[in-house]
């Protein structure tokens, strides 16, 4: 800026800041830390394809699946899958499916020459892990993903019992009956509040012309906690957060040590000290990493009043 205001050169201001070749370099690291507004991870996934077919087909071989209406069309592209595994073929039939492809696999799985086998396999795996987990696909013999009727009463049984009024429900079985009971209730509620609004009396509420107003609830953290995050969040040093994003993409030159039995230490500010760790798994010092590192971010652009790491599990030890 004073380069400019004085009418001096700007790329000798930077070179007497910055050598060149730092900043050509720190540009380009950007670049590749920078993602476009439209960008979307799924691509990546046809990295895996190869481990997947190790173990895919025998599964599909395997697993009696069967469907509810909302799910057939991705019955039948499994389907599609097991024929295709049975016959070798490499391709996928012009007449597969489609109708099991979400908008977002369009544009992979179908392309110029065709439906593409790995996205077309990888889309239907996925859409069945989803009807897995929705209830719409179950797995015969399977005692996690069983049929939803397997929850309920038989269909004869629920009949014999219902003409004989022996339904074991602590509710009527009668709809208007059932109505009626609630209906009395319901309209006493109703009056009462209808009086304490018109009194003002509404606890934390008030209802005016222009609607229902609810008072926010209060901070539920004490002042001497909060004394504490703000000391704590002050001591935290403030960076760029293209820096703090660049040092976290270096994983050989970051700070964080992951020891071989357990237990992590991660660096931070040389004052911030708390109990050492006890010996935990290297997955969940990894997940600890994240999370402090995710706070550290924030607080840092933030400021002093942002939100501080609390401890999660065991304690975390802070070295330099």
């Amino acid at each position: 800026m004073e380069a400019k205001e004085n009418g001096a050169d700007p790329f000798a201001a930077i070179e007497s800041v910055l050598p060149w070749d730092a900043l050509t370099t720190s540009v380009t690291e950007a670049q590749k830390l920078a993602q476009p507004e439209g960008f979307d991870f799924l691509h990546h996934i046809g990295e895996s394809y190869t481990t997947l077919r190790r173990y895919a087909p025998a599964f599909l071989a395997v697993l009696k699946l069967r469907a509810a209406p909302a799910a057939k069309d991705v019955l039948e592209a499994i389907e599609v899958l097991r024929a295709m595994n049975t016959d070798t073929a490499r391709k996928v039939p012009a007449d597969a499916p489609r109708s099991s492809v979400k908008p977002r696999w369009v544009r992979l799985v179908f392309t110029n020459d065709g439906i593409d086998r790995r996205y077309y396999e990888l889309c239907a795996l996925s859409e069945l892990k989803n009807s897995l987990r929705s209830g719409d696909i179950w797995v015969h013999g399977s005692r996690q993903f069983k049929d939803f009727d397997v929850y309920l009463v038989p269909a004869e049984t629920f009949a014999d019992l219902n003409v004989a009024g022996d339904l074991p429900v602590a509710v009527a079985t009668d709809c208007d009956l059932y109505l009626r009971d609630r209906l009395s209730p319901l309209e006493q509620q109703l009056t009462m509040v209808n009086r304490m609004a018109a009194a003002n009396g509404l606890p934390d509420a008030i209802i005016t012309g222009s609607g229902l107003k609810i008072t926010p609830l209060d901070a539920a953290v004490p002042e001497a906690a909060q004394t504490l995050i703000d000391q704590t969040a002050v001591q935290l040093p403030h960076v760029k957060i293209t820096e703090m994003l660049m040092e976290v993409d270096r994983p050989r030159q970051s700070q964080v040590r992951l020891r071989s039995r357990g237990g992590c230490s991660i660096p931070t500010s040389p004052t911030s000290t708390l109990p050492s760790a006890p010996r935990s798994s290297t997955s969940e010092c990894a997940t600890r990493r994240m999370f402090w590192m995710a706070c550290c971010i924030t607080s840092r652009i933030c400021g002093s009043k942002s939100t501080t790491p609390t401890r999660m599990g065991s304690p975390i030890t802070f070295s330099v």
